[in-house]
């Protein structure tokens, strides 16, 4: 298997890290879930990787949590609203279509929209990795249901840490520094 790698030829595709799904989801991990997508987004915008992010019914669940939503403006990010579980089926997913065949999923929740979406991606022919880190469900049982599933499906479950030293290669590449800082 080849390196999972955050580059031009790698899309990220951040499902629904709203404002309510977040004040659901168990806050043990909710630090490190953030802190993982937050660099993970950083990580795509500083390699050219296109990133798509996706909101659940923003007028009811909220837009995405402003810590993260900072970082995907400055990674040029594009937004999908959505009702649907699965974005690919969102009626405005064109952005979706458009990525590069591996594609990394994070978000919430990974037993439902990360699931749907991550299924549909790996049907139409894309690599899906799932970092486990960088996605939440309400409760641990179905967030390892939905790992499980997904490792089922086909997708590659790793983590964050490994995306980001499989990307920079070597301690000589010229982000290994401010990587390596936010990694800790």
């Amino acid at each position: 298997m080849t390196p999972i790698q955050l580059t031009e030829g790698t899309g990220l595709l951040v499902i629904d890290v709203q404002d309510r799904l977040m004040s659901a989801m168990p806050e043990d991990s909710s630090h490190d879930f953030l802190k993982h997508n937050r660099l993970l987004v950083s990580l795509a915008g500083d390699m050219g990787a296109p990133v798509v992010y996706t909101e659940q019914y923003p007028d009811g669940l909220g837009s995405t949590e402003d810590s993260l939503a900072e970082v995907l403006r400055q990674a040029d990010a594009d937004r999908i609203e959505k009702t649907q579980f699965d974005a690919c089926h969102a009626p405005d997913s064109d952005a979706i279509g458009e990525l590069p065949r591996e594609v990394i999923v994070t978000g919430i929740e990974a037993h439902i929209c990360v699931l749907s979406t991550a299924r549909s991606l790996i049907d139409a022919g894309h690599s899906v990795a799932i970092p486990f880190d960088a996605v939440l469900s309400r409760r641990k049982r179905y967030m390892d249901n939905g790992l499980d599933l997904l490792r089922e499906a086909g997708a590659h479950v790793t983590n964050t840490e490994t995306i980001l030293y499989e990307t920079l290669g070597s301690s000589d590449h010229e982000l290994f520094k401010k990587y390596s800082r936010l990694i800790r």
